[in-house]
């Protein structure tokens, strides 16, 4: 007996590299009899995402009628941990008795750099003259020079290793 199949559609398993920020969109499907859709169970990174025909724990999510099956699109709620993320999928068909699903699979979230603004504080005023103080890093993998960017007031200030339109950049290793 068939059970149902699993396309991860985005991101793909053993992707890497995949913005914390993403929505991860799988297809279940059976040819044979179909899928019970009030038998999904999907969990993302150890946090059920999509149980019963509903969205869970503050993931927003869509399920979508495909040929022989459904497509689910789901977004968490907060971005998702640096490194390995496991999606686990329960479905069943709608044969009497019902063949069963149950795998997995992961792809890995890129580590982003951690910012913090210094000076001046959130909401703060700055003149033409404020010097600003920021902070960056990226645990275990360090901050690349040549690939950082700093935006200001929509100028760039900061590209390429070098300060940009007229600012001064003054990089501090810590």
């Amino acid at each position: 007996m068939a059970t149902p199949i699993l396309n991860a559609v985005s991101p793909t398993s053993g992707q890497t590299g995949v913005s914390p920020n993403t929505t991860i969109i799988l297809e279940l499907t059976d040819s044979a009899f179909g899928v019970n859709q009030f038998s999904v169970d999907i969990e993302i990174a150890g946090i059920t995402a999509w149980q019963g025909g509903a969205p869970q724990n503050g993931y927003f999510g869509t399920e979508t009628p495909i040929t022989d099956g459904f497509r689910y699109e789901l977004t968490p709620p907060a971005p998702l941990s640096g490194g390995s993320n496991l999606v686990a999928v329960f479905a069943q068909d709608l044969n009497d008795p019902p063949a069963v699903l149950s795998t997995n699979y992961s792809f890995d979230v890129a580590v982003v750099p951690f910012i913090q603004m210094f000076t001046p504080s959130d909401g703060g005023v700055a003149s033409t003259t404020t010097s600003l103080f920021i902070s960056a890093f990226q645990p275990g993998v360090g901050i690349n020079n040549a690939q950082t960017v700093i935006t200001i007031a929509g100028v760039i200030a900061y590209s390429g290793g070098s300060a940009q339109n007229g600012y001064v950049v003054n990089l501090l290793p810590f």
